[in-house]
């Protein structure tokens, strides 16, 4: 009894382990993630920002924001409408960016950066992000996925823009959904 017990609580702690340790990439060493072609613009990539409903996310509440290449010291030169994203239980972000490295933090108003992500993005690409957990870790983090599990995840969800200023506080941030013409 007592062997089975190590072996479990060992078992746990591997897979708690293994759940920290994800490469997410850095500047030095960006992520080539998954892409799919785009039909839309050449010259741009288009980041779809959504929450995955995991194992452990479905417990989860609250909304996620994420920003493109935010900092954090210098907030008064960005036009938030441009480096923000957001998702939630029921809606979801569409964003072009320009091709290159960027950095994809996951924030909160009252903890800053939970967690972020670098990667290469090609022109003419599609890249599905999401906001995914881990059971065995409190911090939602970040993770590229494939269009599927994006169609999966999203299938109700409506796309939603933000609606004016978010600074100098994020709490003033509003959303509208988009419509389809």
């Amino acid at each position: 009894m007592m062997r089975m017990v190590k072996y479990v609580f060992f078992l746990i702690v591997v897979l708690f382990i293994s759940g920290c340790t994800t490469h997410q990439g850095n500047a030095q060493i960006p992520l080539t993630p998954i892409s799919y072609i785009s039909d839309e613009d050449n010259n741009m990539s288009t980041i779809m920002y959504y929450r995955a409903v995991d194992f452990s996310g479905a417990l989860r509440f609250g909304n996620y924001t994420c920003f493109i290449d935010f900092d954090f010291h210098h907030d008064d030169k960005y036009e938030v409408q441009d480096i923000i994203m957001y998702a939630d239980r029921n809606q979801y972000t569409v964003k072009k960016v320009t091709p290159g490295v960027h950095k994809f933090s996951l924030v909160n108003l009252f903890n800053g950066e939970l967690s972020s992500i670098t990667a290469n993005i090609e022109s003419n690409k599609t890249y599905f992000l999401a906001v995914t957990y881990n059971p065995f870790n409190p911090i939602p983090t970040l993770q590229f996925r494939t269009k599927k599990d994006f169609e999966d995840n999203a299938k109700d969800d409506k796309q939603v823009i933000v609606d004016g200023k978010c600074f100098p506080k994020l709490d003033g941030c509003h959303f509208k959904e988009v419509t389809s013409k």
